[in-house]
């Protein structure tokens, strides 16, 4: 099955702006030009690009993760966690 921005937009709320920001930057495979039909590969990384966002990663940060195959994903979560506990607490 595959999904259209207009899914992806009301579904996830990644505007087609944000979609071609995360082409731009490497994130997700640029479109050829043709009409964007997103696999559900595409949608998990795509939320997972959303969730990372949110707990305040940039996208050079998560592009980072994702070039290095021996990036410790856990560690970066908990340290990322611990940052925003301290955030919180002052």
């Amino acid at each position: 099955m595959g999904y259209k921005v207009k899914w992806v937009n009301d579904n996830l709320g990644v505007s087609r702006k944000a979609l071609r920001l995360y082409e731009d930057k490497g994130l997700m495979p640029k479109n050829n030009g043709e009409y964007r039909i997103y696999s559900e590969e595409d949608i998990d990384r795509i939320w997972t690009i959303k969730v990372l966002q949110g707990m305040g990663y940039t996208l050079s940060q998560i592009k980072e993760m994702v070039d290095d195959e021996n990036f410790d994903f856990e560690t970066s979560l908990a340290v990322k966690v611990k940052e925003l506990q301290e955030q919180k607490e002052n």
